[in-house]
């Protein structure tokens, strides 16, 4: 963090006083949010009451929300980390082997999409020597929803490729 006293303007000294108190929130003591919140209150008083430089005002101490969202912007596998140690956090973030298991039909929808080519035949035909002819190639693009629990096709869309 950077040293608050050399900051000219208010808004990022008031920032930075308050993500330091923030950090505390990391720590395996597990405080609450209202505890930082007081914290945070309490830092900005102690600023605000130290003898006033030349043009320095007092700071606004944020709110209870704007210190909320300033703790759910830190990095939630470095929370868990701090707060309940390395063993948990990765076993809290671990890869699955077998990805997310629903318990509920449309819990999880899955959106696919694929490109696939399409030749038209024509039937033989006497003109052209009995032999069947390709008339002509597309590719399309196909567009597939479905339900991962029971895979069924919710819905799906064919269109040609650009």
């Amino acid at each position: 963090m950077t040293n608050t006293s050399t900051h000219s303007n208010p808004i990022l000294e008031a920032h930075d006083l308050m993500m330091q108190e923030v950090q505390g929130y990391l720590s395996p003591a597990k405080p609450s949010a209202h505890m930082i919140h007081e914290a945070v209150c309490k830092a900005f008083h102690r600023r605000n009451c130290q003898p006033a430089a030349v043009g320095r005002t007092g700071l606004v101490p944020p709110s209870w929300e704007t210190v909320r969202r300033a703790i759910r912007s830190l990095d939630p596998y470095e929370v868990e980390r701090a707060r309940n140690g390395a063993a948990a956090a990765d076993k809290k973030f671990r890869p699955t082997a077998k990805g997310h298991r629903s318990q509920h039909h449309l819990e999880r929808v899955e959106i696919d999409q694929w490109q696939a080519d399409l030749a038209a035949l024509f039937s033989p035909d006497a003109r052209r020597g009995g032999k069947t002819q390709v008339a002509k190639r597309v590719r399309l693009i196909v567009h597939t929803t479905f339900c991962s629990e029971t895979r069924t096709i919710l819905s799906f869309k064919v269109e040609k490729a650009a």
